[in-house]
């Protein structure tokens, strides 16, 4: 009896366990899951680029302007023409400089008599008291000394004090200096040396000079002349008009070294390198895609006022590499800058990373349909996906723009990814 009641007991407690695994698979199987949408973890190849615009230019480029006001006379070149260094472009004006050159010249020849007349007549004149001025202190010189010659015999003889002797001595030694300081004189003079006025009439023949050479020399300038061999780019007078100084004439470039110049966000600059690939498309050429590589960097950041907020750029310069006829300076265009190139990398979108302070998580679809919050180490990442470095393998399943009520071991309801299938359509 008591045998038979222990196995009622057992099998009631047998029953009680299944009953209590069927509630659980029965409230498993009923649980309803959030909604999520997923993507498959895979290994795609990665480019990092940095977008930017600009124009095209010529990199060897040289700008005319006028050096002189006068009016355009003649040009000799039109756009788009082949020239030589040295050819003539432009002719400007020069009948008013001929004529300042011809005062100048005039100027510079009364200048010049003038100088010569003074020098003779000052030279005989300054020779000549020179000469008067050298007797006159050699006569004091020879007076001095016998003067002091006498005394020295007086001291010697006891006839005159020590003082007489020194005072005697003195004037000697004054005179001397004095006769020899004359003699100096003439022998300058009489060598070419000129005084004050000379020096002023000089220094006025010297500005009459100057002022030829300056006006000469824009009469040169009012020819405008190819500093370089290439091909005339712009052509900004026309003939009859008036140049003001500083006015922009002509330019001329080699069209075969293209450039573009543009600039980049402060963030973005970061990444650039000079040399790094540039892939470069105009609307104007439709359908042309061109090379090129990143050719400077500045060093400084510019902070400019836009839409009345301020923006910190930074200015590049990309050499265009592969060209042809389509790509014209002054075309605008976009560039697409390769700042990294990864190949066969384990990639995610950015929708499915959640930020939390300095860490990066996902949220992994298990077998059971559960999520587990994972963490993962990320590198770099263009516009579309991420390259994850470590916490995830190609293959895995994750939540794409997780809801914010799902929560680490939360059941989901996986629905198909349509927004993220159709970008990797079009990514491929």
């Amino acid at each position: 009896m008591e045998r038979k009641k222990k196995i009622i007991i057992g099998a009631a407690m047998a029953a009680l366990v299944l009953l209590i695994i069927g509630v659980n698979i029965y409230k498993n199987s009923g649980e309803k899951g959030i909604p999520v949408e997923a993507f498959q973890v895979k290994k795609k190849n990665l480019e990092q680029v940095v977008l930017a615009s600009g124009k095209v230019e010529v990199q060897d480029k040289q700008e005319y302007t006028a050096q002189v006001a006068a009016t355009v006379t003649k040009i000799y070149v039109s756009t788009g023409d082949r020239v030589k260094a040295g050819q003539l472009l432009m002719q400007l004006d020069t009948a008013q400089l001929e004529r300042q050159l011809k005062q100048d010249q005039a100027n510079l020849r009364v200048q010049e008599a003038n100088l010569a007349k003074a020098r003779s007549g000052a030279r005989s004149q300054v020779i000549e008291q020179d000469r008067a001025n050298l007797k006159k202190a050699e006569t004091a010189f020879q007076n001095a000394r016998a003067a002091f010659e006498r005394t020295n015999q007086l001291f010697q003889a006891g006839a005159v004090s020590q003082e007489s002797l020194e005072n005697a001595k003195l004037n000697y030694v004054t005179a001397e200096a004095e006769y020899r300081s004359a003699q100096k004189r003439l022998e300058m003079d009489l060598a070419g040396e000129s005084g004050p006025e000379l020096a002023a009439l000089e220094a006025q023949v010297q500005q009459a000079k100057v002022a030829v050479e300056l006006t000469e020399d824009l009469i040169a300038k009012a020819s405008v002349r190819a500093g370089m061999d290439g091909i005339v780019l712009s052509v900004d007078v026309e003939e009859g008009s008036y140049a003001a100084i500083g006015a922009p004439l002509i330019s001329i470039g080699n069209p075969q070294r293209l450039i573009v110049k543009s600039e980049v966000s402060e963030s973005d600059s970061g990444n650039l390198r000079v040399g790094q690939p540039v892939t470069i498309t105009a609307a104007a050429a439709e359908g042309a895609v061109y090379k090129g590589k990143v050719a400077m960097v500045s060093p400084v950041a510019v902070t400019k006022l836009k839409d009345q907020a301020e923006q910190t750029n930074v200015e590049i310069t990309v050499e265009i590499t592969e060209f042809d006829s389509k790509l014209k300076p002054g075309y605008s265009v976009d560039l697409n800058i390769t700042t990294a190139s990864l190949k066969g990398v384990t990639v995610i979108p950015y929708e499915a990373i959640i930020e939390k302070g300095h860490n990066r998580f996902v949220f992994v679809i298990n077998d059971n349909h559960r999520v587990s919050l994972r963490k993962v180490e990320t590198g770099v990442g263009n516009e579309l996906y991420l390259h994850v470095k470590k916490g995830l393998r190609p293959g895995d399943s994750i939540v794409v723009n997780p809801p914010e009520n799902l929560k680490d071991k939360d059941v989901v309801d996986v629905r198909e990814n349509t927004a993220s299938a159709a970008k990797e359509k079009t990514n491929d």
